[in-house]
């Protein structure tokens, strides 16, 4: 494999097995997984093996609902996303997969274990040590227990990779395949259908100053994220593959994260270890409590995490969250959009910002008091969505609106969570409970989320093209040589972090298109060869 920058010329012989566009997390896994197959694989990364300026103008566009800085959230360059994330790694819950009729949900249309099959090896791909993710395994011994009512919460915790960079991950292995390459600053501007208006039959790729070229691919695979998955199928053509039924782009959600209550320790309490990061057995772990499933159905919520954080939070002083952003700024080397505003607010909370500081730096002790921070799983909404709007970017392509919609199942979800928890620390005699003002009056707005930049939803899968835009192996609903990687195949987010999960139905969707490459012989005798991936269980 070579990985070069594109400089528009030629791309010899024209045409390929496979062109994967996009080069993060599920881009480079789908390649890697297919390395082996011998077929000629093209791996087009619009963005370089670095962070530039014009390349990541690109994402800009407009949020028209909640706040969402689309340039921000992403990052394109080689390696994706997995070059800012945390690892914070745990897989769907079983019960994410199956009907909830209380939010009118159908569950995915395969069943859970053929997602779970994929899920080994996705861990030790993005090097999370093997093992489960139940919470009374990682228990650290003699750590205080809090009992919570089962009923109501349980623990779970996450587990974390190191984190993983893709394009160190898998590179080695990648440059050793001469079927492979990787084309940097190889940005696909259009999708182009055969003459009976069924199959892709080209591509054309463009570099950021212009450049052309047309080529041929036997399978698309597009794995360029929740929100330019759906922008690069509603630009096709100005009407998009696989939206005869207006669902490109639509589902979207994210799992914006609050923090609707504050816990303020009684005398002589700790925070037990569980709740903060820590390495069991070689494995970095840190403990949660969740609503419990019952209490969901019987109290008609989404899924929601809470995670106990000292001081200010997971986010930190409103000194912190805006030192944050300066620094975002600089990294990026732009000047911060609202810089006179953030140092006012640094000054104004240079006591709380400077105890966090010293904190951080284990320069402070730990304060007894704790904020409660929460992931909500949202419920599919498709008024909330993707969009393409009037303006253009460098290459000529509309850019992206995305109306990002909270629902009033998603605040009900959030405080019935914080309700529940108050009471419980209440009950426990471990603290006292001091809940946000939208958490006690519905009528007061909910205030600015941190986002967790998880964009969902907008290909979802789905048993028919009527309700999403994928079918049960991630292809294109009456497009067959087109397919989807990534979150935006998600037809429910859970409140789970999405790159172990995507990276595993990735690895599934590899099997099915290898399963696609066998030879006919095969199919007449099956025993003669690798044995093919188990069918997938249609539901609903």
């Amino acid at each position: 494999m070579t990985i070069r920058v594109w400089d528009g010329a030629p791309v010899t012989p024209g045409k390929c097995d496979l062109l994967i566009v996009g080069g993060g997390a599920a881009g480079l896994a789908l390649a890697h997984a297919l390395a082996d197959t011998g077929k000629r694989i093209i791996v087009a990364e619009a963005g370089t093996e670095d962070w530039e300026p014009a390349s990541q103008e690109i994402y800009a566009g407009k949020a028209a609902g909640l706040p969402i800085d689309l340039a921000a959230a992403r990052l394109r360059m080689l390696g994706g996303s997995t070059n800012h994330w945390g690892g914070r790694s745990h897989p769907f819950d079983v019960a994410s997969f199956a009907p909830r009729p209380w939010l009118g949900l159908p569950g995915w249309p395969i069943s859970y274990a053929d997602f779970a099959a994929y899920l080994a090896p996705a861990m030790a791909l993005l090097e999370i040590p093997a093992g489960n993710f139940v919470a009374a395994h990682w228990r650290p011994e003699g750590d205080p227990v809090w009992p919570f009512d089962k009923t109501k919460f349980i623990e779970r915790c996450w587990r974390f990779s190191p984190p993983t960079l893709m394009q160190e991950r898998v590179g080695e292995v990648l440059r050793a395949k001469a079927n492979l390459e990787v084309l940097l600053d190889c940005n696909l501007v259009g999708l182009h259908r055969d003459g009976q208006g069924q199959r892709v039959a080209r591509c054309t790729l463009s570099t950021l100053s212009g450049k052309r070229q047309s080529l041929e691919a036997g399978m698309v695979v597009l794995a360029t994220g929740g929100i330019e998955n759906a922008r690069l199928l509603l630009a096709a053509n100005e009407g998009g593959f696989g939206n005869d039924y207006d669902q490109v782009g639509r589902y979207f959600a994210g799992h914006p994260v609050y923090e609707p209550l504050a816990i303020q320790l009684l005398d002589g309490v700790a925070k037990p270890k569980f709740f903060s990061r820590f390495d069991q057995s070689g494995a970095a772990v840190e403990g949660m409590v969740s609503l419990a499933a019952s209490a969901q159905e019987r109290r008609e919520t989404t899924a929601v995490d809470g995670a106990f954080y000292p001081g200010a939070g997971q986010f930190g002083s409103v000194g912190i969250k805006a030192l944050r952003r300066i620094w975002r700024s600089v990294k990026r080397a732009e000047w911060p959009e609202e810089l006179g505003r953030d140092l006012a607010i640094v000054a104004g909370d240079l006591d709380a910002t400077g105890e966090e500081l010293l904190r951080r730096a284990n320069l402070a002790k730990t304060p007894d008091r704790l904020t409660v921070s929460v992931l909500v799983e949202q419920v599919p909404n498709p008024e909330s969505r993707v969009v393409l709007n009037a303006e253009r970017d460098a290459l000529g392509m509309r850019r992206a609106t995305v109306d990002w919609r909270l629902s009033e199942v998603d605040r009900h979800s959030i405080q019935t969570f914080a309700n529940l928890l108050a009471h419980e620390i209440g009950r426990l005699n471990v603290g006292r409970a001091q809940l946000a003002e939208f958490i006690l009056d519905s009528t007061v707005p909910m205030p600015r989320h941190g986002n967790s930049a998880h964009h969902i939803g907008t290909t979802r899968m789905s048993a028919s093209p009527r309700t999403g835009v994928v079918d049960i192996n991630c292809r294109v609903f009456d497009v067959p040589n087109l397919f989807i990687a990534g979150s935006s195949v998600f037809p429910v987010g859970d409140r789970v972090h999405p790159t172990l999960n995507l990276v595993a139905l990735t690895l599934r969707l590899a099997d099915h298109l290898k399963a696609l490459w066998r030879p006919p012989e095969y199919l007449s005798n099956p025993t003669e060869h690798r044995q093919t991936p188990p069918a997938a269980t249609v539901r609903g």
